[in-house]
């Protein structure tokens, strides 16, 4: 079935494969099929130092379809997504200590791009061609408010269904700890020192 086959990277859902997943995640994410979801619902969300600063575009879904055996997608498309700090939205997560909570959606312009990969890729199944698709969310910047990001510890949480409540996918964990060194170092590059910001505000 292509929706286990998407399955796989749907569960690594902004962790890069490196944190743990909890039981309620597992079980929100076996649920979620990449190809038939309604993209306008899906949310994901990030825990944070409360150092870190989120925006938009810092946050994307990639989703692709490799037809085998060839090593290149024959589908491939990225989605910036709409980043928001939670604050007091009544469906958001609550942060714990330290933490600072941000929720990300697709734009309405990106929800039709979506729809029409989705189509593109059931296209080829339904005339027969095999394949592997992939479905991933990451973070790929940011900023600091501190001058240097010596930790990382982060919580991700999954939403499948629009109005239905945000749910933790994975445990805090420590990417600086738990990324191999290739990355951590891309990682700390790619979170630059935030601009207009008086004074290393915290809050």
């Amino acid at each position: 079935m292509i929706a286990k086959r998407f399955l796989v990277l749907a569960l690594t859902l902004l962790a890069g494969g490196c944190l743990s997943v909890t039981p309620g995640g597992l079980m929100e994410a076996s649920r979620f099929d990449p190809l038939t979801s309604n993209p306008a619902g899906l949310g994901a969300g990030v825990a944070v130092p409360q150092t870190i600063r989120l925006s938009n575009g810092d946050v994307a879904i990639v989703m692709s379809y490799t037809v085998e055996p060839e090593s290149r997608p024959r589908i491939s498309e990225r989605f910036a997504l709409d980043v928001a700090e939670a604050g007091a939205l009544p469906d958001a997560p609550p942060p714990q200590s330290g933490e600072r909570i941000y929720v990300a959606s697709l734009s309405r312009d990106d929800a039709f791009r979506m729809r029409a990969t989705q189509a593109r890729i059931l296209a080829l199944r339904a005339t027969g061609v095999e394949g592997v698709g992939a479905f991933s969310v990451s973070v790929g910047g940011g900023c600091t408010v501190s001058k240097a990001v010596e930790t990382m510890p982060v919580r991700t949480f999954i939403r499948t269904r629009q109005n239905d409540p945000f749910v933790q996918l994975t445990t805090r964990r420590d990417l600086l700890r738990v990324l191999p060194a290739d990355q951590r170092q891309a990682l700390r590059e790619n979170i630059r020192e935030c601009e207009g910001v008086a004074g290393g505000d915290r809050s």
